[in-house]
């Protein structure tokens, strides 16, 4: 099921990546959290894989960053987490 979720999302996350570039200037913002929320989901899928005991930090630092108060923990340092470079 992972393995599907990340070959999946990596796809989307193109497909929203060139939606941003193409779309009009009022659909911006939109596009960018569509992508945003498809690459955290990607990066997640390909580091709970890899056994990357860190793996939620791209999900959290995506739910912190829409203001939903969930996310920011204790020990939890969403600066460090690695970029899948395939999301």
């Amino acid at each position: 099921m992972l393995r599907g979720l990340a070959l999946v999302t990596g796809h989307t996350v193109g497909f929203w990546q060139r939606l941003e570039r193409l779309g009009s200037p009022a659909d911006a913002a939109f596009l960018a959290s569509l992508t945003a929320h498809e690459a955290a989901q990607c990066e997640f899928a390909r580091r709970e894989l890899a056994g990357d005991e860190r793996s939620l930090d791209s999900v959290l630092a995506l739910l912190e960053s829409s203001g939903s108060g969930v996310g920011a923990k204790p020990g939890n340092d969403v600066s460090r987490r690695a970029h899948w470079p395939e999301c």
